[in-house]
């Protein structure tokens, strides 16, 4: 089963749980940079995972990291996660606290049904 922006749904869940720590840790100006910096590098799997290994194993454990070099492997993922940080980071600066905000994407797609 995929969501509407073609990934899975546990790698939509592994987005969302990676920008809600990133954007809770005060980090996404940070992350956000390194994620437009390695862009040129986004189907080099090998040099991506070298590239997100040290900050990979601070969120996820080890069993998840595997799953992440699938996504980073997918091209519309660093879109994705860049939205997912910006979004949280938006609500954190409103006030609002990213571990509690509703994620932008989960809503289910009115016309998945209809297709």
């Amino acid at each position: 089963m995929s969501s509407r922006s073609g990934l899975s749904v546990r790698q939509m869940s592994m987005v969302d749980r990676l920008a809600r720590l990133v954007t809770a840790n005060h980090m996404a100006a940070p992350a956000i940079f390194m994620l437009e910096s390695s862009r040129p590098l986004a189907r080099t799997g090998s040099q991506l995972m070298v590239f997100f290994a040290p900050i990979a194993h601070a969120f996820f454990p080890a069993v998840d990291f595997n799953e992440l070099a699938l996504l980073l492997d997918e091209p519309q993922a660093l879109d994705l996660i860049l939205q997912f940080i910006e979004y949280f980071e938006e609500a954190r600066a409103q006030g609002r606290d990213p571990l509690a905000v509703e994620a932008p994407y989960f809503r289910p797609d009115p016309h998945a049904a209809q297709a």
